[in-house]
């Protein structure tokens, strides 16, 4: 069992901390490492996002924005089989995938990239640099998922967690693999789960996280993962029109319930 931690969520107090973190925050032009940059600017926007605080987030998209347009990763891109720096270009388009949907849109060139590197299994071609593996392949599970590509995610579920089947317990929510093994199978019509369990364990993890969960929220790979379950609950689950799935409307769930902007 794992050991589960709370930490009441204060959301005024979280949206006092964020404007003051935010005071004074500008795009740095001169700013070298791009890289890091536009990771911390998308970072900012998440939680300004989630805290409801719509100025502070699109200031941080605008900005990552820029420092996407300065970095020379793409520039460098040949090929992604045999380029040395394929974390840099996965990096930059998965940003740029999440960015452009802060901002909106969907960027069609960055799922196009992403999804080629999902399938080759990029991950077994960096090189360049150390990788934190399981963080990774967190990400490309819940990636594969949000993008629709469920075989895949299948998987790679199965090859990272050893796993070919699992059934829902008290202990579910905390594994992402199992988690998401069972909604992937759920959605290919051959799982074993019903509707109402599949939404009673969606539910479940939102219930928790909504109750300041640590646990569960890093279980899911923190702000990114655990706002992808939201996502592919919308998009997969409920079959929301794209309209309504904005990243307003997701980020904001946490704070005010699963589809709140239906409720006004």
């Amino acid at each position: 069992m794992k050991e589960i931690v709370y930490q009441e969520i204060d959301w005024n107090k979280k949206r006092e901390e964020t404007m003051k973190l935010n005071k004074g925050w500008k795009y740095n032009p001169r700013i070298k490492d791009v890289i890091d940059a536009y990771e911390m600017e998308f970072t900012f926007a998440m939680q300004g996002l989630q805290c409801g605080l719509k100025e502070v987030a699109s200031n941080h998209v605008n900005n990552a924005k820029k420092y996407l347009e300065k970095s020379n990763s793409v520039k460098k891109f040949q090929g992604l089989a045999t380029n040395e720096k394929i974390e840099d270009i996965f990096g930059y388009y998965f940003i740029l995938y999440y960015v452009s949907w802060l901002d909106g849109s969907v960027d069609r060139e960055a799922v196009s990239v992403l999804t080629e590197c999902l399938e080759m299994e990029y991950i077994n071609k960096i090189k360049s640099r150390a990788v934190f593996k399981e963080s990774v392949q967190m990400t490309n599970v819940s990636l594969s998922v949000r993008l629709g590509l469920f075989e895949l995610a299948k998987t790679k579920i199965q090859k990272y967690a050893k796993i070919k089947t699992a059934t829902i317990d008290n202990e579910t929510i905390y594994d992402i693999y199992k988690f998401y093994l069972i909604f992937v199978e759920y959605l290919q019509g051959i799982g074993t789960v019903s509707r109402e369990e599949m939404d009673g364990l969606f539910l479940k993890i939102f219930s928790e996280h909504q109750k300041g969960n640590r646990t569960v929220f890093y279980a899911y790979g923190g702000i990114i993962g655990i706002y992808d379950v939201y996502y592919s609950y919308y998009k997969y689950f409920l079959e929301l029109p794209e309209e309504e799935l904005t990243a307003e409307n997701v980020f904001e769930s946490c704070e005010k319930g699963i589809l709140h902007w239906r409720k006004k």
